[in-house]
């Protein structure tokens, strides 16, 4: 508050003083130049007779007369042709004063001059040059600076006085109010008021603040009220998930049993199945050993090939316990790539065909490869086809015209790593965006010969 008042009162203070201190300097001025005038008129109507006559005694009394004005510095009169025809000079100074080049006022840094012309009716008798001291009209200008400068620094020790003794009208309520929401704030007792003094703005403070804390104190009593009720709900329902954990854990013991008897069905029935397969695999074995054709022997190899891969599928039954837990074993062997994609699309030739489909194998390998040796992989053969299979039967399931590829690529990295891309691609309805490209990205160790 003490700053705001002096500043305030400091930039008031110096706009007044400033512009009284610009209208009195004005106003010396003007009368200085006004009184310059109205000498320059009294000499020229009495010098008049003297200029028409040619009488220089009549002017230089009448010049010699301005001695007793103390400003005065020199009075010179001119005739009608620029001469000096009488002058005065408080300095004694000799040197001749050129005539005025023109009528008014002009000023140097000491001096004022101020030249008039002498006329009669229309005639010009010559000119009259008054030259005065500033030296007197500085001094006022300094004594008024200084009263203003007082002025200003007197109205200041006033408003700043003043202001002091004011501010605690304001300052103390404040005080007041500050002490009163510290304590609350250390002692949490919101049911403490603040004490209003005045019905102005600090009032409504004092007011605002109160209503305030009573809206504190009623949440806390609502909270209160609140966390009551929520612990004897909390209680209730810890009581009911007790209860509820309790029939939760009979039923996780039934569902255990349930699978344990699921696992037991499981195991039987596989068991039960792998019993016939193995026979079918052997006689299998003897039929191509007693037959020579060798398209007779191709398809022997298929039935082969099919038994084994349904024996593995009833093996993957057996570990079905791993599969719930997602522990799946793959069995790293070496295979020939070019023979395990063969028996795949010969395969599933037959279902294609029966729909009127095409199905094409199409193999892509980089450069460097040996066109005519197989392509050996180290990779788990079985859930290769397994996978490939699928596919190609959900092609030939959702395609009803057209074509079905099975494009197997080989890619190879910059460190020598061979990769294997599969992917089964038909001209059925398709699939959603986000599997549309359903494929198989493997990273067996290939071997090359």
């Amino acid at each position: 508050i003490l700053l705001i008042t002096f500043v305030s009162s400091l930039i008031t203070l110096f706009l007044l003083c400033s512009l009284s201190f610009l209208r009195e300097r004005n106003s010396f001025y003007n009368k200085k130049i006004g009184n310059l005038e109205t000498l320059a008129r009294i000499l020229g109507s009495n010098t008049t007779a003297a200029l028409r006559f040619d009488d220089p005694e009549i002017a230089e009394h009448y010049v010699l007369s301005f001695s007793e004005e103390p400003d005065i510095e020199s009075v010179t009169i001119f005739d009608a042709a620029d001469n000096v025809f009488a002058a005065y000079n408080r300095t004694q100074d000799l040197v001749e004063t050129p005539p005025p080049a023109a009528l008014g006022v002009s000023t140097e840094k000491d001096y004022i001059r101020f030249a008039y012309e002498v006329t009669f009716g229309e005639e010009r008798l010559g000119s009259i040059l008054i030259e005065t001291s500033t030296k007197s009209l500085r001094n006022s200008v300094l004594n008024l600076l200084w009263t203003n400068i007082a002025f200003l620094f007197g109205g200041l020790a006033i408003t700043t006085a003043l202001a002091y003794r004011l501010q605690k009208f304001i300052t103390k309520p404040i005080k007041e109010l500050v002490e009163v929401t510290k304590s609350i704030a250390s002692e949490q007792d919101y049911s403490r008021k603040a004490t209003k003094h005045s019905d102005d703005e600090i009032g409504w403070l004092v007011d605002s603040i109160n209503q305030m804390l009573e809206a504190i104190e009623k949440r806390d009593e609502t909270l209160r009220s609140t966390n009551s009720i929520l612990e004897k709900t909390v209680e209730k329902r810890t009581r009911d998930l007790n209860e509820r954990n309790k029939a939760l854990n009979k039923a996780i013991n039934a569902a255990r049993a349930a699978a344990d008897a699921k696992s037991d069905f499981l195991a039987t029935t596989s068991h039960e199945l792998r019993t016939p397969l193995n026979p079918i695999i052997g006689y299998v074995d003897q039929l191509m050993e007693k037959i020579e054709d060798l398209d007779s022997q191709r398809e022997l190899q298929i039935i082969k090939n099919s038994a084994e891969l349904l024996l593995r599928l009833i093996d993957d039954i057996l570990e079905f316990s791993r599969i719930e837990h997602g522990d799946i074993r793959i069995q790293m062997k070496e295979f020939n790539l070019n023979e395990c994609c063969r028996d795949v699309t010969h395969l599933m030739s037959a279902q294609a065909k029966e729909k009127g489909l095409d199905l094409e194998f199409i193999l892509e390998i980089p450069k460097g490869f040996p066109k005519d040796r197989p392509i050996v992989f180290d990779s788990d053969e079985g859930r290769l086809q397994q996978v490939v299979l699928n596919l190609i039967g959900n092609a030939i399931k959702f395609t009803e015209d057209g074509r079905i590829t099975f494009r197997v690529i080989i890619n190879s990295n910059e460190q020598g790593i061979d990769s294997l891309k599969v992917s089964v691609e038909d001209t059925g309805i398709g699939i959603a965006k986000r599997i549309l490209r359903s494929s198989l990205n493997h990273s067996p160790r290939l071997m090359r010969g």
